[in-house]
C-alpha cells in the first residue's frame, strides 16, 4: 500500500466549542491551498485536509483511542481529510468513501516537542468554551508525523466524535511521535460547555475501545505483519491486535 502526502506551510486557527464540546479543533485559516492525501491505500482518490484535533485522558498512560498489542499511548492526533469529490467535510461524512483520518499516536518524552509548540502556545487563548484564536506561527504538518511513515495500519471505521459516521478510513502510523508531560497537561486546562453555571475542565475526551466485528485491519508492510486472518496483526513475531 502506498500513501502519498503533500505538505504545505499552513496557518491554523484554534476553536473550542460550537459543535465540538470536548476538544479543540485546529482548522485552516485559508482554503486557497490545502495539504492533500492520496495513494493506493485510498484507491488513488484525493483527500483534502480539513482539520486536526487531539485526544487525551486524565492520565499519561492511556490517552489514545487506538491500542496496539493492548498498549495505549499517552495521546492521539487525528488529521481529518475529506474526499475532494464532495467539496466539504459536511457533505463527505455521509458518503461511504467520504473521510480519511490520518492518525498519529503520541508518547511522552522528557523534552518538549518544538513542532507542536505553536499549538500548545495558543491553548490559553481558547481555554473557555466557544472561543477561538489564531495560531501565531504557521507550521508544516509533516513535522507532526513520525519519521518512519512507511509502516501503518488501516481499516474502515467511524468518527470517534458525534455524529460517529461510519464513513471513515483510518490510517494509523505504527511509530509514535513524542511530546513532554507539560505539553500534554496543557490540553487538560481546556473547559467544556458550562452546565448549570459550572464549567469543568476536559480531563479526558477519548472514546472507549470497540469490537472489531467483521472489520479487516491491514498493514502497509508485509515484513511487519500478516493480516490474512482479517483481524490479527503479526507484530514482531507474534499474533497481536490493533484495537479501536
Amino acid at each position: 500500500m502506498i500513501l502519498q502526502l503533500s505538505f504545505l506551510l499552513i496557518g491554523l486557527s484554534a476553536n473550542l466549542g460550537q459543535e465540538w464540546t470536548y476538544d479543540v479543533r485546529f482548522t485552516l485559516n485559508s482554503r486557497n491551498q490545502r495539504p492533500e492525501l492520496t495513494g493506493s491505500v485510498v484507491d488513488n482518490k484525493v483527500y483534502v485536509f480539513e482539520e486536526l484535533h487531539i485526544h487525551w485522558s486524565d492520565n499519561n498512560l492511556e490517552g489514545s483511542e487506538h491500542s496496539i498489542n493492548d498498549y495505549f499511548s499517552s495521546a492521539e492526533i487525528h488529521f481529518v481529510h475529506f474526499n475532494q469529490r464532495y467539496d466539504s467535510l459536511s457533505k463527505a461524512r455521509d458518503q461511504r468513501d467520504g473521510l480519511v483520518v490520518l492518525t498519529v499516536l503520541v508518547q511522552l518524552s522528557r523534552v518538549d516537542n518544538k513542532a507542536i509548540e505553536p499549538l500548545i502556545r495558543v491553548l490559553p487563548q481558547v481555554s473557555r468554551y466557544n472561543s477561538s484564536a489564531i495560531v501565531k506561527n504557521a507550521l508544516i504538518l509533516e513535522k507532526l508525523l513520525p519519521i518512519n511513515k512507511e509502516i501503518f495500519f488501516t481499516y474502515k471505521g467511524s468518527l470517534t466524535t458525534p455524529p460517529c459516521s461510519e464513513t471513515v478510513k483510518f490510517i494509523i502510523y505504527a511509530d509514535p511521535i513524542r511530546i513532554s508531560p507539560f505539553q500534554l497537561s496543557q490540553f487538560r486546562r481546556l473547559h467544556e460547555r458550562p452546565l448549570n453555571g459550572r464549567s469543568l475542565k476536559i480531563f479526558s475526551n477519548t472514546r472507549d475501545i470497540h469490537r472489531k466485528n467483521s472489520r479487516i485491519v491491514e498493514v502497509s508492510d508485509v515484513r511487519f505483519g500478516d493480516t490474512s486472518s482479517g483481524s490479527d496483526v503479526d507484530d514482531f513475531g507474534g499474533n497481536n491486535d490493533i484495537d479501536y
